[in-house]
């Protein structure tokens, strides 16, 4: 993904705010360098973009080069462009870390589940006596037919020691440092 990808990759994180390192992770675990394939679940391209959720819709993210809300309708027929596939990517996973209030491991799992699962698990887990940010990761496994593992799968792609930036609308940066080898007891840094 790097060597085929990494140009058009850092184009779109730096348009809407993201950190490359992990739209490069997202799209090498999504697909690694097979961007013309559907998936059996449906998703089609390099950020596997699902078809039956998103064709014919809209996605909005804020444009940091145009400084303003951008909204498009995913058109099915553009859909394997590369860099159309990588645009409503980058669109959408800013938007999920939006709607998460910037909690990119959230971020990173709902580009997995989507919002409607997403909801579903956070609505379960406000009934848990929940000990720190992260124990919500501990129930992933009660939503079927995705990659409850998928925050540690994309984050095995990114070094340890790395820091995660990502830029806010109002021009704040969220950061999130990675130590992978702490992936699996489920603490996998912390925001600064």
């Amino acid at each position: 993904v790097n060597e085929n990808y990494s140009e058009v990759l850092e184009k779109y994180a730096k348009m809407y705010g993201l950190d490359s390192k992990v739209l490069k992770a997202i799209a090498m675990h999504e697909s690694g360098k097979n961007f013309q394939e559907v998936s059996q679940g449906g998703g089609y391209g390099l950020m596997q973009i699902q078809g039956s959720v998103c064709f014919n819709k809209p996605i909005s993210a804020y444009n940091f080069e145009t400084k303003q809300e951008e909204t498009i309708t995913v058109d099915q027929a553009k859909i394997f462009d590369l860099d159309y596939n990588v645009k409503v990517g980058s669109m959408i996973f800013a938007n999920f870390l939006r709607n998460e209030n910037y909690d990119i491991i959230k971020g990173i799992q709902c580009y997995n589940f989507g919002p409607y699962n997403m909801n579903k698990l956070m609505t379960y887990c406000q009934g848990k006596n929940l000990n720190n940010e992260y124990d919500w990761l501990n129930y992933r496994y009660l939503i079927t037919g995705v990659d409850y593992k998928y925050v540690e799968n994309v984050l095995s792609y990114i070094p340890d020691n790395s820091t995660l930036i990502f830029k806010k609308e109002d021009g704040n940066m969220v950061k999130l440092n990675i130590d992978n080898t702490r992936i699996n007891d489920y603490s996998m840094g912390k925001v600064i």
